[in-house]
């Protein structure tokens, strides 16, 4: 009994959590949400430009290492 009372108890906690979150959501706007979706792929494209950068220039240092040679 004391744990079907715990997770009715969880539960309502929940529902009103992720209530409060949509709700939010709802508020923000489609504007919003979508510059926060934009923000967030700018910064993985910055992450993945940074990471190829890194490549080519370790790339480059070796094929010049090689032509010094």
């Amino acid at each position: 009994m004391t744990a079907e009372k715990l997770l009715k108890s969880s539960l309502k906690s929940e529902k009103k959590r992720f209530e409060r979150m949509v709700g939010k959501q709802a508020s923000a706007g489609p504007l919003s949400i979508l510059t926060q979706q934009l923000r967030e792929a700018s910064a993985y494209d910055m992450q993945t430009f940074r990471m190829e950068n890194a490549d080519i220039r370790a790339k480059f240092l070796v094929l010049e290492r090689e032509y010094e040679a």
